[in-house]
């Protein structure tokens, strides 16, 4: 990875003092302007690890797991995070201001 030059550091300083939307928008411009350009070890090194993914899946040897089933162990490790009685339906959203959990309003 190329070094930051001083006048990079300060666009950045500059690039971070900008709203979160205007910033996906630097950096969409910004990753679009590469021209393409990719590490070739890096590309090798995902096709090679994608190929032996693959290979494991189809002989069995990778061992899976429900989508249901990772996001109930995912769920049971943040149980602050959902209000008690929680169904697993629509996602719940935490009240910073009021220092609680609440639902989104169905109305």
């Amino acid at each position: 990875m190329a070094q930051m030059t001083p006048e990079v550091s300060k666009l950045l300083e500059r690039a971070l003092t900008l709203s979160v939307e205007e910033q996906e928008a630097l950096a969409d411009s910004l990753i679009s302007n590469l021209g393409g350009k990719v590490d070739e070890g890096v590309q090798a090194a995902w096709e090679a690890e994608i190929g032996k993914r693959i290979a494991e899946l189809d002989s069995g040897k990778a061992k899976t797991t429900s989508w249901g089933e990772v996001r109930r162990r995912n769920l049971a490790k943040l149980p602050h995070a959902y209000p008690s009685g929680y169904d697993g339906g629509r996602p719940a959203f935490c009240a910073l201001a009021k220092g609680g959990i609440s639902q989104p309003s169905t109305s």
